[in-house]
């Protein structure tokens, strides 16, 4: 008997009952009867917890739940594109991606060999300006 469900009405992770964390849906599952146990955490401090949880950083840890199905549901989507996978060395200096669906929102990518440096900048369409300077999201490694 789980005795933080029998004395809080909380669910406990064990070797019975474990994370379901998928896109659409956070849940525990007990895979002994195939039940989903829906919780109310959000899925990037779910996977947070997960990591802590696999690294053995928390070992007992207790979850509300708010609703008990025999399945999750799926929800169809599409995605576009695949993972963008280069050879930095293979490219140019300096190159331009962007969207089919508006030239204007581009991500560029610079790289210098010799400093061992590379920054990606994306440049989109509805850009804010400040004063005379364009807002861009840059990242420099």
């Amino acid at each position: 008997v789980d005795s933080q469900f029998k004395r809080y009405k909380l669910l406990s992770l064990n070797e019975n009952i474990l994370i379901c964390n998928d896109k659409d849906s956070q849940t525990i599952v007990d895979k002994r009867i195939g039940a989903h146990f829906w919780i109310p955490v959000p899925r990037k401090l779910l996977t947070t917890l997960q990591a802590l949880i696999d690294l053995e950083l928390i070992t007992n840890i207790s979850f509300r739940i708010d609703n008990i199905t025999d399945y999750i549901p799926f929800f169809e989507d599409m995605e576009v594109g695949s993972p963008l996978k280069l050879n930095v060395a293979d490219l140019p200096s300096l190159s331009k991606f962007y969207s089919i669906d508006n030239y204007a929102n581009s991500f560029w990518v610079h790289h210098d060999s010799r400093e061992r440096s590379i920054t990606f900048e994306e440049l989109r369409d509805d850009f804010q300006m400040v004063n005379d300077d364009v807002i861009t999201q840059v990242i420099h490694l």
